[in-house]
């Protein structure tokens, strides 16, 4: 089954939950009780509280609250240029692994077509 798509929002606090730039702040059991109770009727959970999703479960959780972290903004910048950075250094890492095996093919293709040409030859 196909993830729902997310909206821009979802996706920018799923991404900063992820990258430990907000924190997932447990409900309490009676609060978690009141939650289902509206979602068992169709209601929409109050601003700021969020429902796990499947591949969230293990957190142990079903409902929860966003916090801040105690990071500035300019750290959060800060942060997000440094994973930029991890990943155009992962790129270029996979484009030079790509080029060593397309050349280690070639070369290996020639030497095959070299010692195909000399078996023939060879054999007239």
């Amino acid at each position: 089954m196909k993830a729902p798509l997310l909206s821009n929002k979802a996706q920018l606090r799923k991404y900063k939950l992820d990258n430990d730039l907000l924190k997932r702040v447990k409900v309490s059991e009676e609060e978690s009780k009141e939650f289902e109770q509206l979602l068992a009727t169709k209601q929409r959970l109050p601003d700021g509280v969020f429902l796990s999703s499947p591949d969230e479960a293990w957190l142990g959780m079903l409902f929860y609250r966003v916090e801040k972290t105690n990071l500035t903004e300019d750290e959060i910048v800060e942060f997000m240029l440094m994973k930029q950075a991890e990943q155009i250094k992962s790129i270029k890492n996979n484009v030079e692994s790509i080029k060593t095996r397309v050349t280690f093919f070639i070369v290996f293709f020639i030497i095959l077509l070299v010692g195909a040409f000399l078996l023939t030859g060879l054999s007239h």
